[in-house]
């Protein structure tokens, strides 16, 4: 999906300004794909990734539904119906608990055609959420996934700029881009459509990922500043609108703010006997020596 070819050139002199103005036009009139899309539905965390696709597609689509599907007790359960309710969006929640992730499981795994335990834990949000998304007549979901491999927003690139230098951040976003349709979009793209659900994918969108691609790593990383990645990208989610307290909050991981991994962990010990008195090493072989016999 990501259709770049060939690496841009990092445009070394180009100005925050500058650089805002451009991602701003390019990203606009990706959205513009939702132009007479009658309901949307948006896969809706509270960060500043999912905050800024709801308030543009709210801009193009009326009929705006955020889910979050999530467990309780999660990072997910507050921080996006506070999010939600900064931004004056309808959320609906859909809680994830031991049960219903046991009765799910098997389909989650056969829908993503993967058993790798982090691809399983990922998932399975975006399948209890576009299930509902179907309960309710949405046909079409929106994902905020890419801005974390197009401006750095990963430890990693943090720790690769200090030890390494800011060519090499870039080279690794490049790199990372390069593969996120096969190691994360089809995927997510499966865990949707097994309910026969569209996905849209406007942070993807070729002339914005391209224009993210030649920034330098120095505008998307600060190692003094907190947060200290993905700076770019929050400067535009605040000009499109997006409250600061929002765009400058960091946020773990899906399968962490979520709760879907430890939430795997309870349902297979309240279901598997065999689980129930294996040590904290002993069942992360388990967990996945089990998703790989799911039949």
């Amino acid at each position: 999906m990501s259709g770049l070819v060939n690496r841009p050139i990092v445009q070394r002199d180009i100005s925050p300004d500058q650089a805002l103005d451009s991602l701003k036009l390019h990203l606009e009139n990706s959205f513009t794909r939702l132009e007479g899309e009658k309901k949307c539905a948006v896969l809706f965390s509270g960060g500043v990734d999912s905050s800024l696709a709801a308030l543009l597609t709210k801009k193009y689509c009326e009929d705006t539904l955020l889910l979050t599907a999530r467990c309780e007790g999660s990072h997910d359960e507050e921080v996006a119906v506070r999010a939600a309710k900064g931004m004056s969006l309808e959320i609906v929640e859909v809680n994830i608990d031991a049960n219903s992730l046991w009765e799910a499981l098997p389909q989650v795994v056969h829908s993503i055609k993967t058993r790798k335990r982090m691809d399983v834990e990922i998932a399975i949000p975006f399948f209890f959420a576009a299930r509902e998304s179907r309960k309710r007549g949405y046909n079409l979901i929106i994902s905020g996934q890419g801005p974390d491999e197009l401006f750095a927003g990963y430890a990693r690139y943090e720790k690769l700029m200090i030890e390494q230098g800011t060519e090499k951040v870039e080279e690794a976003l490049w790199a990372d881009f390069s593969v996120t349709d096969e190691a994360n979009i089809q995927r997510d793209i499966r865990a949707i459509s097994a309910h026969g659900l569209e996905t849209f994918f406007p942070f993807l969108d070729l002339d914005f990922a391209r224009t993210a691609l030649t920034l330098p790593a120095t505008l998307n990383i600060d190692p003094n500043r907190k947060p200290a990645r993905k700076l770019m990208f929050r400067e535009l989610a605040m000009k499109l609108g997006v409250p600061r307290e929002i765009a400058m909050t960091p946020k773990r991981a899906t399968q962490y703010s979520s709760g879907t991994s430890k939430m795997l962990v309870e349902s297979l010990r309240a279901n598997v006997d065999t689980m129930r008195g294996l040590t904290k090493r002993e069942l992360q072989s388990a967990i996945q020596d089990f998703l790989n016999n799911i039949e």
